[in-house]
């Protein structure tokens, strides 16, 4: 199946799951390939005070994703104990996938985990983040304002501009690299370039 949201507003949309990987505050995606474009996604949440979870806009599970001109603002993943991964975005990878984000702007997404992105698995992905805009994310509990890699493949941030955002604990305040001893070690390639 392919899942395609263009000029779409999803805006204060919760998600209360609790069995793992559940979340997605306003889409869960499974096995598929999703394309947002020039769409908003906004103020939406997954988890309880009692209840981690994941994705607070998005969670994805074997899916490639594409996001085009659009905008992600607000969105929450929290729980108990400073729990949650990915206030925009939690990316399961159990297969090669390709992630790209182009002129998009993520802004004030938080977390217990990342603010941003959480992405984990064991197969090989690639990330692009293209001609966008990353600012005042925040993980509050463990991880990196805007993404957590874990898991091996390639990172391209082209022309892209992060600002202000902030990690805790273990976490950088934009981009953070952590190994994965499942996957014989994560084998990450970072490509900064103009940004």
């Amino acid at each position: 199946y392919i899942g395609e949201f263009t000029n779409v507003t999803l805006d204060n949309n919760r998600a209360n799951g609790t069995g793992l990987p559940s979340g997605g505050g306003a889409i869960a995606a499974y096995s598929t390939t999703l394309t947002i474009t020039n769409s908003d996604i906004s103020s939406n949440n997954a988890g309880t005070p009692s209840q981690s979870s994941w994705g607070g806009g998005i969670i994805t599970s074997r899916t490639d994703l594409l996001i085009v001109g659009s905008r992600f603002d607000n969105n929450v993943s929290t729980g108990a104990f400073n729990g949650g991964e990915g206030g925009a975005i939690r990316v399961d990878v159990s297969d090669a996938r390709t992630i790209t984000i182009l002129n998009s702007t993520f802004t004030n997404n938080r977390a217990g985990g990342t603010g941003v992105i959480s992405a984990s698995g064991y197969q090989f992905q690639t990330i692009n983040f293209i001609n966008s805009t990353f600012a005042y994310n925040q993980s509050v509990g463990f991880q990196s304002g805007v993404i957590q890699l874990n898991v091996p493949g390639v990172l391209n941030v082209i022309n892209t501009t992060m600002v202000e955002n902030t990690g805790s604990y273990f976490g950088a305040g934009a981009i953070s690299i952590q190994n994965c001893p499942a996957c014989g070690g994560t084998q990450i390639t970072a490509n900064i370039i103009n940004s």
